[in-house]
């Protein structure tokens, strides 16, 4: 908890030296840790996700996360965990990712999904309420590029407000063919 570290192809504790990395597992942000990506491409095998965990937060600044080879061999794409009892969206209650600086999300079945995955795919309904804040990024050729389950916030226990997450100067772009 409180760990921070930043991810350049310089310092990257996996494969210093490169911008590209190669993940046969899931990348997890732990609550309480903050992870920069900055200027990366994490591939990803058909199985592997990234999951932001209730108090974690994932910043990729110009960073992207794709699928190990063709674009027709999706991985599953990002999670990112709420507690769905916490209607404020505040605090260390809620995983949190930011996309900026022309970061990209592609060949993922759902780009960013905002609650836990379970192993048979369904999602577990304690954990709505994750938070997404993208800015000039891209979800390109996924399934659905985002899903966001219900999730009621409220300020003092009686006014509903608008989720946190938010989406502007955005792309969605859809692949018409694919090819090996």
């Amino acid at each position: 908890p409180g760990m921070q570290q930043t991810w350049t192809p310089a310092s990257n504790p996996l494969q210093p030296g490169t911008s590209s990395m190669v993940f046969a597992c899931d990348l997890v942000v732990e609550n309480g840790a903050v992870l920069n990506l900055n200027s990366l491409t994490l591939k990803f095998v058909d199985n592997a996700r990234i999951i932001v965990r209730r108090g974690g937060r994932l910043n990729m600044i110009n960073a992207t996360a794709t699928s190990i080879s063709c674009p027709s061999e999706r991985w599953p794409g990002v999670r990112v965990e709420g507690n769905t009892s916490n209607n404020s969206q505040l605090g260390l209650s809620q995983g949190r990712l930011w996309l900026t600086s022309n970061s990209v999300i592609e060949n993922a079945v759902v780009g960013t999904w905002c609650a836990r995955e379970l192993p048979n795919s369904a999602i577990d309904p304690l954990y709505y309420g994750g938070v997404v804040i993208s800015n000039s990024s891209t979800y390109r050729n996924c399934i659905s590029g985002v899903r966001i389950e219900n999730y009621q916030r409220f300020e003092g226990g009686t006014v509903q407000l608008d989720n946190l997450s938010s989406f502007s100067t955005q792309r969605l772009d859809l692949a018409v063919a694919l090819r090996c």
